[in-house]
């Protein structure tokens, strides 16, 4: 009778180990389904809700707030992916509590990195967008005239 006392309180034991571990991956594994992304911006910001709202089949890749129109409210830069092979960027603008889009244009497709300047010292900002693809880095340096993203300056990007 305190063999099958000691198996039994083996096997509770054993038991009692694989249901912790169990309950441990689970939570591990929910963690890292539902882990936040870092896109630079909070998630419930409404520049980026609008983006997503208008484009709601665009993954967002990465994002950066500033002022890019001059007008002392934030826009935001964002990179999304266009499809399996490209990454495109555009910017959210609001205009005195209208929000608009600008056209988007291509953008590196790893690595990415937006830094808003103001580069000729007057409004508006600039921002400068880099990266790389297969090894291959790049930049641009981009300003907003009306809804049109005019590429200042870039090298290598065709390549990124």
């Amino acid at each position: 009778m305190k063999k099958e006392s000691i198996n039994g309180s083996k096997i509770t034991k054993v038991l009692l180990i694989i249901i912790v571990l169990l309950v441990g991956y689970l939570g591990y594994r929910n963690n890292l389904k539902f882990k936040e992304e870092d896109f630079g911006v909070e998630r419930d910001n409404y520049l980026l809700l609008a983006f997503q709202n208008k484009f709601p089949d665009k993954e967002v890749i990465k994002c950066q707030l500033g002022d890019l129109t001059g007008n002392d409210i934030d826009d935001l830069v964002v990179i999304f992916k266009e499809n399996e092979d490209a990454k495109h960027l555009l910017v959210v603008k609001d205009e005195d509590g209208k929000i608009n889009f600008t056209e988007d244009v291509s953008a590196p497709y790893e690595n990415q990195r937006i830094e808003i300047k103001d580069i000729n010292n007057e409004p508006p900002n600039e921002f400068i967008v880099s990266g790389s693809k297969r090894g291959q880095y790049g930049y641009g340096i981009f300003r907003i005239e009306d809804n049109h993203l005019h590429n200042l300056f870039s090298e290598g990007m065709t390549a990124c």
